[in-house]
């Protein structure tokens, strides 16, 4: 059985290019989420897809799953994930008047018939979940703000930052890049 819902409608302050970046950072997995992730292992890296392993702890337990993930430039994502039972995310990065990023994400998951009666709580424990790794993701923004600068995601392009899908991030906020004098050779991104 589907259930789809709403699980997350997040304020930042900063921006979206800021979000991506940090959505699509690998190496922030190992030390940043430790505690919610024990493995990350990426399988395949694509222009625009990409397959991991990730080891995810729920109520003290760690399930392994397998995701498929599209990024849809400039600021959308897809995520597909087969264990412990199907689940599929849409998450979405737009962009506020006054500069800060709105972020909506949209999960479907197809729920075995005794769980069902559970989806609640489901759905409770994967936003509190939901709401410790952005609150993570957002206080490292925080202190790079307080050390690089606001809305600083130079870093980022580093040839030596490992960015999955670094060509399409680059291809699709080219002008924003350009603006900041930052000049790439997409060939040199890998």
């Amino acid at each position: 059985m589907i259930y789809r819902f709403r699980l997350t409608e997040d304020e930042y302050d900063y921006d979206v290019l800021t979000a991506v970046t940090a959505y699509l950072d690998c190496e922030h997995y190992a030390w940043l989420h430790a505690r919610n992730y024990s493995h990350y292992e990426i399988l395949e890296d694509g222009p625009t897809t990409s397959r991991i392993i990730q080891h995810s702890k729920y109520l003290g337990i760690t399930f392994k799953q397998h995701h498929f993930r599209e990024y849809l430039p400039p600021s959308e994502f897809r995520m597909s994930s087969d264990k412990p039972f199907p689940i599929y995310t849409h998450t979405r990065f737009t962009e506020r008047a006054d500069g800060g990023v709105h972020r909506t994400v949209d999960v479907s998951v197809d729920l075995p018939w005794p769980l069902w009666p559970l989806r609640g709580l489901l759905a409770a424990h994967l936003r509190r979940y939901d709401a410790r790794v952005y609150g993570e993701d957002a206080a490292a923004a925080e202190r790079r703000a307080r050390y690089l600068g606001k809305n600083n995601w130079l870093w980022a392009f580093r040839p030596s930052q490992f960015l999955l899908h670094k060509d399409a991030v680059i291809a699709a906020f080219r002008e924003q890049i350009a603006a900041r004098g930052l000049v790439l050779d997409e060939s040199a991104s890998q």
